[in-house]
């Protein structure tokens, strides 16, 4: 463990008792996403520890959670146009999961319809698709007026969020406070991307994490490692680099 940076050989070394631990959208992302993949086991093993040392809270910022939402919100909508592909070209049998996904078949038919002929056909050469999910969303709102049809879509994605919070105290008994940033941050970012060479998102995690005084920040990002020239100064919170990739 060096200039404030905590990598996972250092994590038997460190107690998180009574610690405040911020943390970014990929961490979050990582532990939603942990079907057997490397980052979300991972975030898994962090997460066992800070249960184990009976850490006081994990802090999530209004930042963090608009992109962690605007995530869930994209790959939901892809899902629901794959699904809707597959019931309305392919005409096969949905499941109840599948269903719920879906949502209204009418609205989830009109919006199929909205997504270009190159895209359906690389749909169904099961090629990589690229969907303007927003300009899709726009669309319809300018084409239907049952707005109101898209509620379930944006319903299944704060479920999803808030499903993960749950299951962050149900499985770990972690408590998560939701932490917003203020003129005081807003400036404080800009200060430490011209001190730290830091990008504006990260300058800001980092004002909102100092000003509520977050004992550690965990991340994926090695770009927030390397970036920072100044990581061990006086009341930073130490960073926790959750992965394998240093470099």
């Amino acid at each position: 463990m060096t200039d404030g940076i905590i990598r996972l050989e250092d994590l038997n070394y460190v107690s998180f008792e009574q610690a405040s631990i911020y943390v970014d959208a990929c961490f979050l992302l990582a532990f939603l996403d942990a079907n057997g993949d490397e980052d979300g086991e991972l975030v898994e093993k962090v997460l066992s520890k800070m249960q184990n040392d009976k850490v006081e809270n994990m802090l999530i910022s209004n930042h963090v959670f608009s992109e962690v939402v605007h995530h869930l919100f994209i790959g939901n909508f892809y899902n629901v146009i794959y699904t809707a592909y597959r019931k309305f070209h392919l005409n096969q049998k949905l499941d109840q999961q599948e269903e719920e996904i879906l949502g209204d078949s009418n609205v989830a038919s009109k919006l199929i319809g909205l997504v270009g002929n190159r895209e359906l056909e690389k749909l169904r050469r099961s090629e990589q698709v690229f969907i303007p999910i927003k300009d899709i969303i726009k669309q319809y709102k300018e084409t239907y007026r049952d707005h109101s049809g898209l509620s379930h879509y944006y319903d299944y994605t704060l479920n999803t969020f808030n499903k993960m919070l749950n299951e962050l105290s149900d499985l770990f008994g972690i408590e998560t406070r939701i932490i917003t940033s203020d003129e005081d941050a807003y400036f404080f970012a800009q200060e430490l991307m011209k001190e730290r060479n830091l990008e504006v998102n990260d300058a800001l995690h980092l004002a909102v994490a100092k000003i509520h005084s977050a004992d550690f920040f965990a991340t994926l990002d090695a770009d927030f490692i390397h970036n920072n020239n100044n990581n061990n100064e006086e009341q930073d919170p130490s960073i926790l680099h959750v992965s394998t990739r240093f470099i």
